[in-house]
């Protein structure tokens, strides 16, 4: 497994699509990538996501607790703010702090397709609940926080895509 950068994020703002889940609780393998097979609650059209979405610094894929629990899914990008964001998008705020930030290897798609770097994607939510969560020592889950999929620049280079998984930590007392 690659080790992680430590890093200081400062807070986000996101804003997009949500989708209402059925999961009471998160399971890396089943949780991972979710954004593939989710159909979403269509609470704004694609061109209106688009109009404020262009440009942006990366989308996101994220779950969070629902209110009387459970869990719900948000997939959206990183926006500056909420000034172009329309009315009936999902926003999100998104708390700094102290970050682990796990890449993907390289992949070339036009080689390997899409569905190997859905595997990555999943293998690598596995190892970081599975091993570094238990096996780092230095560092623990902040359950305050959230934990997000960050698909940036270097999920656009098709010959050799790589996406972050960024797992809000703090030092273990």
């Amino acid at each position: 497994m690659t080790e992680p950068v430590i890093t200081e994020i400062g807070p986000r703002k996101a804003a997009g699509f949500l989708f209402d889940t059925t999961m009471d609780s998160y399971n890396p393998r089943r949780c991972a990538a979710f954004w593939v097979n989710c159909k979403f609650n269509v609470q704004i059209s694609q061109e209106q996501y688009n109009e404020f979405a262009t440009g942006a610094l990366a989308e996101i894929g994220l779950w969070r607790k629902k209110e009387g629990g459970g869990l719900e899914y948000f997939h959206g990008s990183i926006v500056d703010d909420y000034s172009r964001v329309c009315e009936g998008a999902t926003r999100v705020e998104i708390p700094g702090g102290l970050f682990a930030v796990f890449t993907t290897p390289g992949l070339d798609m036009t080689a390997e397709g899409s569905t190997e770097f859905l595997f990555q994607i999943m293998d690598l939510w596995e190892e970081i609940y599975d091993e570094w969560l238990e096996e780092n020592g230095e560092y623990e889950l902040d359950e305050t926080r959230y934990a997000y999929e960050f698909y940036g620049q270097a999920s656009n280079d098709n010959k050799n895509i790589k996406m972050d998984i960024i797992l809000p930590v703090r030092k273990r007392n």
